[in-house]
């Protein structure tokens, strides 16, 4: 009895505390995004996301920081649409109720598409027009998308394969010459069609003969070769319009055709037909100023190019040559490098098109009348060494080629000028090219000459 009321009194005296239940806060698990299927693909792709602890109330999803369209919501799997976003790379994150899951990396593609400078007038509107193709990946199959698109100038003639017009990835625009102007569109980024922007085509000098045309990484600003004799320089509006630099257009030495950009974007170089090379420094404001030595003496070439990712030059001669030159650290002027030029095997006949693969481990040059297309592994000094089986002969199917190119996923895009033919190859693990079946395309326009190819994929 008496420890009884002891204990009593310790209590209420608070001398003894009585025990307490452990505190406990019920934390769901940190969701985690384990996966993005598929990991590319154009605007409006369905994406599905696989990871665990999503939770059962649906919460949100960005790629690319913009905000999509989900379609369905599960504690493992949420599925969304990917959302109007410029190509490039593009964060997908999972917002759920118990936190963030990601990033993983998404890559945003235009949709796989051909895109033809025709270099002839249609005789409705008098101007010079753009083909688009769409491309079938998995079969290599290309089907023209509605009809030829006007540049809104007529025709400069090009003859051969110009860099008449290019696609410009990180702005989804494509860019055409014509006469004395630049005709810039937008690219759908679900259909790959073309609409011009405000006050296309923009006009540069007073000649008719705008050829190559050549835009820098940021899309910022052009450069455009008048055959006359003149370059074109303009500032790029964020809504695609272009403005002449002050001085535009500059007046050069000889007659540019195709343009290539040094990597740094300090120096331009033209080949010409008049058996030499161009080669400029570039000002702050893209004003051109020949480089010593301009011009460089060297064959009278259709085909020209940059190998990718290097500034080394490479020029196909009309006789059957492959000149290949390297720009010097820091001056920027060109020089052959050893061996240079390489005589093609023979029939060469007249080069045209210069394409490189991707990575630009190969190079792939086409000819005019012979049908042929020759294929060169290259060296880390530029040197070409010819891929077993090349040239391949093509007479019979794909005779007047001039243009090339090669896509990223192993195909090689060419034009039979005159034709209204689109061929389409597969490139074999040892570069051999290989026509798909149902190649040549052909395209219906009432006017087509085909001097200038573009892909976006």
């Amino acid at each position: 009895m008496k420890l009884s009321l002891v204990l009593t009194f310790l209590v209420a005296c608070g001398s003894i505390t009585a025990k307490q239940p452990d505190a406990h806060v019920d934390t769901a698990a940190s969701p985690a995004l384990t996966t993005v299927t598929p990991p590319s693909g154009i605007v409006t792709t369905v994406v599905t996301l696989t990871g665990s602890n999503f939770g059962s109330t649906q919460g949100t999803v960005t790629i690319g920081g913009t905000t999509a369209t989900v379609q369905s919501w599960t504690d493992t799997t949420v599925v969304a649409v990917v959302p109007d976003l410029h190509p490039g790379n593009a964060d997908v994150v999972v917002m759920a109720a118990a936190g963030m899951a990601g990033p993983l990396p998404f890559k945003v593609v235009l949709p796989p598409a051909i895109y033809l400078n025709n270099d002839a007038n249609d005789p409705t509107s008098g101007f010079d027009t753009i083909t688009v193709m769409t491309f079938d990946p998995t079969t290599g199959a290309v089907t023209q998308l509605g009809q030829p698109v006007s540049i809104g100038r007529p025709t400069s003639g090009f003859g051969g394969c110009s860099s008449s017009i290019i696609v410009h990835v990180p702005t989804r625009r494509v860019f055409a010459t014509a006469s004395n102007g630049v005709g810039v569109f937008d690219i759908d980024p679900v259909t790959g069609a073309l609409t011009a922007v405000p006050g296309s085509p923009f006009l540069f000098g007073t000649t008719t003969r705008a050829f190559g045309v050549v835009v820098n990484k940021a899309g910022t600003r052009a450069w455009a070769a008048d055959f006359a004799g003149t370059l074109g320089v303009f500032d790029i509006a964020a809504n695609g319009a272009m403005t002449p630099v002050v001085g535009s257009p500059f007046t050069v030495s000889a007659s540019p055709d195709i343009l290539a950009l040094s990597t740094s974007e300090t120096f331009l170089y033209a080949n010409t037909e008049a058996s030499n090379i161009l080669g400029f420094s570039l000002a702050a404001s893209g004003a051109p100023t020949a480089l010593s030595g301009s011009p460089y003496a060297f064959t009278t070439g259709f085909g020209a190019g940059s190998r990718p990712g290097t500034d080394q030059l490479y020029f196909a001669g009309q006789s059957g040559n492959l000149g290949v030159w390297q720009p010097a650290a820091g001056t920027g002027i060109p020089a052959q490098i050893a061996g240079s030029p390489f005589v093609l095997a023979p029939p060469a006949g007249l080069i045209n098109g210069v394409a490189f693969t991707s990575d630009g481990g190969r190079l792939y040059v086409g000819t005019y009348t012979s049908g042929h297309i020759f294929g060169f592994n290259l060296a880390a000094d530029g040197t070409p060494t010819a891929i077993g089986g090349s040239p391949w002969n093509f007479t019979a199917t794909f005779q007047d080629l001039t243009c090339l190119a090669v896509s990223a996923d192993g195909h090689m895009i060419g034009v039979n000028e005159g034709h209204k033919q689109v061929g389409v190859f597969t490139l074999g693990a040892d570069g051999t090219p290989t026509m798909v079946a149902g190649s040549p395309f052909t395209q219906t326009t009432p006017a087509e000459n085909a001097s200038g190819l573009a892909i976006s994929f």
